[in-house]
């Protein structure tokens, strides 16, 4: 008799851990920032930061040289110069600069999109279902993006991308001798 009480627990056991071990499981979302040319620069994209909101953790993060919206018959291709986190654990910053062999001078400068995956923290979900729901993309334009919302770190390596950029323009008006190729 006292056999169905122990066949009961291990039963009840059984078919609640699978409950739990996904009410466990993290939540993650991923916040992406977007431009989709720069028309202040063929040669370069703008620098742009993607962070995560104040209770999630930056868990990693990419770049493309692209924009949501980039039409590359009006925009330089691009190729990535700077992909990397910012060092404030939220945020992840990028920067491209115009492909040479296919640059065009009376293009705009490449687009940019900057991902960050982050981690919320003190949620969990309750089901893969959730987890899938709540993990998507959440992408905004570069120019709807709120300075005064990134941290000081974020801040100073988005102006070194920038003073980098004006660099890079500088040096290739100098090698072609203020002509720019075509």
């Amino acid at each position: 008799m006292k056999i169905y009480p122990v066949i009961t627990s291990l039963l009840s056991i059984v078919l609640l851990v699978p409950a739990l071990s996904d009410a466990a499981r993290p939540q993650v979302r991923t916040h992406g920032v977007y431009s989709d040319f720069n028309t202040e620069s063929s040669i370069a994209s703008r620098s742009v930061v993607a962070s995560c909101e104040s209770n999630e953790a930056a868990t990693g993060g990419g770049c493309n040289c692209f924009g949501l919206n980039t039409n590359f018959d009006n925009t330089n291709i691009g190729y990535q110069i700077s992909c990397a986190p910012t060092g404030d654990g939220k945020s992840f910053i990028g920067f491209c600069a115009a492909v040479p062999g296919s640059y065009d001078a009376k293009l705009k400068g490449p687009g940019l999109t900057v991902y960050v995956h982050c981690l919320v923290r003190g949620t969990a979900v309750k089901s893969v279902t959730d987890l899938t729901e709540t993990a998507d993309l959440v992408e905004t334009p570069a120019d709807q993006v709120n300075e005064s919302d990134l941290s000081l770190k974020a801040l100073q390596m988005k102006r070194v991308l920038e003073r980098q950029a004006q660099m890079l323009s500088e040096k290739m008006m100098q090698q072609n001798n203020g002509k720019m190729p075509q």
